[in-house]
């Protein structure tokens, strides 16, 4: 077993079965390999099957060793399990919150980027509009077509 930094975690040569675990408090991705290596000179691997049950936070408590240890009843020890399942609860919805900000704001900068784009977009579109009307009529209307942009612009903003 191995992190994504590469360290290797676990690792048994020569298994045929069993159990392990390892502990970690770094939430990471972890890559599990097995290896089938076929008898010198046959060639061919045989068929092999392979049960893999993951378990990972609370689930991989074992509260019967430490009900064992700590010398606890089974009421203490069903209360520390479900302390812990509550606690774990807490913690992926803090870890989800987080994420969701993080999706948030990295949506916000494009819908920031369209307004400015639409702003600079029209404001061109009403320059375009009055030197064309200014070169069709002539400059007497250049003070009305002037107080009109302006009277728009402003009515933009809000």
């Amino acid at each position: 077993i191995t992190d994504s930094s590469s360290h290797t975690l676990y690792s048994k040569e020569d298994a045929t079965k069993g159990k392990f675990a390892f502990t970690t408090e770094d939430y990471d991705m972890f890559e599990v390999c097995f290896e089938s290596k076929s008898p010198m000179g046959t060639g061919r691997v045989p068929d092999q099957l392979v049960n893999l049950d993951m378990k990972h936070g609370v689930e991989a408590k074992n509260y019967e060793e430490i009900a064992k240890v700590e010398k606890l009843k089974p009421l203490e020890v069903e209360l520390r399990r479900l302390e812990d399942l509550s606690e774990s609860i807490v913690n992926d919805f803090a870890y989800m919150k987080k994420r969701e900000e993080e999706m948030r704001d990295t949506n916000g900068m494009p819908t920031q980027y369209l307004h400015r784009f639409l702003f600079i977009q029209n404001c061109d579109m009403k320059i375009n509009v009055f030197s064309y009307e200014l070169s069709k009529t002539g400059s007497c209307n250049l003070w009305l077509w002037s107080q009109r942009w302006l009277f728009s612009l402003h009515n933009l903003g809000q």
